[in-house]
């Protein structure tokens, strides 16, 4: 019924030849010959079904109407009469379920001189009508004959829980443009602290998006920096409460700890650990209560010490009682508002563990599918526990409440973006800063949860 509601839009003699050759298509006889229908008969037609609509309703046998206009036009050439006039609709007879014609038809005489195309039509019409009859009072669990072609809807998605605006995007200018770039810290005053790894320094920027600072330059002393591992550029910077931070490098396998004004202080090389020295140092963290975690990335192993560098414990996956499978390729660090370690190394969940190394629990996490996310190797949270979790696989960031509920999935500020997330972090205000690898830009996006 959906392609004769569209009847008032095409030109009718084309329109009834389509329906004409639906129901040819979709007869199991043997292929037959077209009639043409002038248009006439689809203004009325058009005429019935619009008198239809106006009282809101479609009858449904409106396709035996059809059948039997088609019939009554054709028995009228057949007897060398007029077409249907549109005064004649009141008298067009139904097609009936048993086949027999009505008494209309009968008077008239119709037999002896019979044609082939009326012979056609009423076969047609017969057939149509046991099939409506079959479907009404048959196998309830046999499909029903549709006569037009049918068309697919989609349903439409949930809404979703949050959506997302890009507020500014920063790639530097000049001397200050980002090569390489590869994570992002928020500091307790709200500064943005990213790594800038081809370029060996920090660039920390203000929350509306313009330069603050920069410091470091490229080398092996104290105070300068390696952020290189050979194939690419790893390392991540963490603020203290104090103003203090401390930055990890890859390229150097240490931490460096600095004051608030960017005095060196000391640095460590993980001697004093299970593996003797970071092998490949990706991320550097600070808890609620001042100690400092790292992920190594190439030992796959967590390393918790205190603000000075004195090592405390290990979480490396090969003791059970820590930690059911071992570490498969960690990222960097985060911590929920309890205080818990978030932990993902690409196996499409987080991992939760107590500030002493327990293990407490896995939160699964899916994509808008229900499909797992396999390439998130980066976690962090906001003051209300939600996560983010960016996945270069998908080229998405994903966000979830604090059980692992998907609320939000973004692909960028626009379809000509491929976005290579390597890392995401958030603020208390509903906006989160994506670190974009390969294009070296800093996108903040501003949540509307």
């Amino acid at each position: 019924m959906r392609w004769l509601r569209s009847m008032n839009h095409r030109d009718e003699t084309d329109a009834l030849n389509q329906f004409w050759d639906e129901v040819v298509r979709r007869s199991p006889a043997t292929p037959l010959t077209r009639d043409p229908i002038p248009a006439e008969l689809g203004a009325i037609v058009r005429q019935l079904h619009a008198e239809q609509d106006a009282r809101q309703e479609r009858p449904a046998y409106a396709d035996r109407q059809l059948a039997a206009l088609l019939s009554h036009h054709r028995e009228a050439q057949s007897m060398n009469t007029y077409p249907l006039r549109n005064s004649d609709i009141r008298s067009v007879p139904f097609a009936s379920t048993t086949g027999r014609m009505s008494g209309h038809n009968r008077r008239r005489g119709w037999i002896p001189a019979l044609s082939a195309g009326a012979a056609i039509a009423i076969l047609l019409a017969v057939m149509l009508a046991l099939a409506i009859f079959a479907n009404l009072f048959g196998d309830r669990n046999s499909h029903p004959i549709i006569l037009a072609p049918s068309t697919p809807t989609t349903q439409a998605s949930p809404s979703p829980a949050a959506t997302a605006s890009l507020v500014w995007t920063y790639t530097g200018e000049g001397d200050n443009k980002l090569a390489n770039s590869t994570t992002g810290t928020i500091a307790p005053d709200g500064s943005i602290w990213v790594v800038d790894g081809a370029n060996a320094r920090i660039q920390i920027l203000n929350p509306d998006g313009s330069l603050k600072q920069k410091f470091g330059i490229v080398g092996r002393r104290d105070g300068q920096f390696l952020f290189d591992m050979g194939p690419g550029y790893a390392g991540e910077a963490a603020v203290n409460s104090d103003g203090s931070f401390y930055v990890a490098e890859a390229g150097n396998q240490r931490v460096q700890k600095f004051t608030p004004n960017g005095k060196f202080l000391a640095s460590w090389s993980g001697a004093s650990t299970p593996i003797q020295v970071f092998s490949l140092l990706i991320g550097v963290s600070i808890d609620p209560d001042g100690n400092v975690w790292t992920a190594d990335e190439s030992a796959n192993m967590i390393s918790k010490f205190t603000s000075d560098g004195r090592f405390l414990l290990a979480i490396d996956g090969i003791d059970t009682a820590q930690h059911p499978e071992p570490f498969t390729d960690l990222g960097t660090l985060g911590f929920n508002p309890d205080g818990q370690l978030l932990v993902a190394d690409g196996r499409g969940e987080i991992q939760v563990f107590d500030l002493n190394g327990k293990y407490l629990k896995a939160i699964p996490l899916v994509d808008a599918n229900g499909d797992p996310i396999h390439a998130g190797y980066d976690v962090s949270a906001d003051s209300s526990g939600r996560m983010y979790v960016p996945d270069p696989e998908s080229k998405s960031v994903y966000v979830y409440d604090a059980n692992g509920t998907l609320l939000l999935t973004w692909i960028g500020p626009g379809p000509e973006t491929s976005l290579d997330p390597w890392s995401v972090v958030a603020d208390a205000d509903g906006n989160m800063y994506v670190v974009d690898v390969s294009a070296s830009v800093v996108y903040k996006v501003h949540i509307n949860f």
